[in-house]
């Protein structure tokens, strides 16, 4: 039969169990309070977006991202240094790199070009064709960004899907080269060359035009450029300069891949070909210097 405890000691054994549990529960208090007074807010900007992270007492910077799944990379700023530890109210701001190609296709609206010519009179304008459909264009770009943001943009590459339909106006200016050829040869400061094989002063030059596709006498595709000659005159192949005496007409760099009737019975001493035959029109007769730079 179980021993019966006096009731003093009885008294006394309770009151040291309840001191007991009284203790536990206020360790328990504490342990809950310290970890809650443990933990505080710091915020991360990201480049003016603001996120409240809710930290424990301790954490580093480094631990912060690692908590909210940002990682940095070697050409991201981060406004404190990653292992120093955090404090209530900080502000952390970062900056992430990235870099990226970006190919879009654009529509490129058709407009009037302009084109200066010394077929016309200075000042005088020609409206050969009006602008017509847009074009398109594939243009790819090399981006660096931060925080998502654009901030350097570099061209790499374009490509036309199809060309705008652009209207162009002819603009009179006094000198102005027909030619797109240009063989960079040194000329003086009247814009007449230095340096050539001969002259043939005073000529007739005629203007002639053909739809594209046909050949010139040499086999070669006609374009603006390509001029008609005398061939026993002037062999194929010659580069040559043609001006008018006074310099206000410049047909400019040519290249002598052509002939017709009205050369070799000696009618005119060049035909200058054009892109249009209103352009020719505008040529009619011509009183020209042609220089031959070289020969074949």
């Amino acid at each position: 039969m179980a021993e019966i405890l006096p009731s003093t000691a009885r008294k006394a054994l309770i009151k040291s169990a309840v001191c007991l549990v009284a203790c536990i529960l206020i360790a328990c208090i504490m342990t809950v309070s310290v970890y809650a007074r443990s933990s505080f807010t710091v915020y991360i900007d990201l480049g003016g977006e603001i996120r409240p992270v809710e930290v424990l007492s301790g954490a580093s910077v480094q631990c912060v991202f690692d908590q909210i799944g940002i990682e940095i990379g070697e050409e991201d700023t981060v406004s404190h240094i990653l292992t120093n530890p955090v404090r209530a109210g900080d502000v952390i701001w970062i900056e992430q790199l990235t870099r990226d190609m970006i190919t879009l296709t654009k529509e490129v609206v058709a407009r009037e070009l302009e084109v200066p010519t010394s077929l016309l009179p200075v000042g005088q304008r020609r409206v050969m064709s009006v602008a017509g459909d847009p074009g398109l264009v594939t243009r790819t770009y090399s981006r660096i960004l931060v925080n998502g943001r654009v901030i350097e943009e570099e061209l790499i590459e374009e490509e036309v899907i199809e060309a705008p339909d652009h209207g162009r106006v002819l603009v009179g200016m006094p000198g102005a080269r027909i030619s797109p050829l240009n063989f960079e040869w040194q000329r003086d400061e009247n814009g007449r060359p230095v340096d050539y094989v001969h002259m043939i002063p005073g000529q007739r030059a005629a203007g002639y035009s053909d739809r594209v596709g046909p050949t010139t006498s040499t086999g070669l595709p006609v374009a603006v450029g390509l001029v008609a000659v005398n061939p026993h005159v002037i062999p194929y192949g010659s580069l040559l300069y043609i001006t008018s005496p006074d310099g206000s007409f410049v047909y400019g760099y040519a290249v002598a891949a052509d002939t017709g009737g009205d050369l070799m019975r000696g009618i005119i001493g060049i035909d200058l070909f054009y892109a249009t035959h209103e352009e020719a029109m505008l040529n009619g007769m011509r009183t020209v210097d042609i220089y031959i730079l070289r020969l074949p």
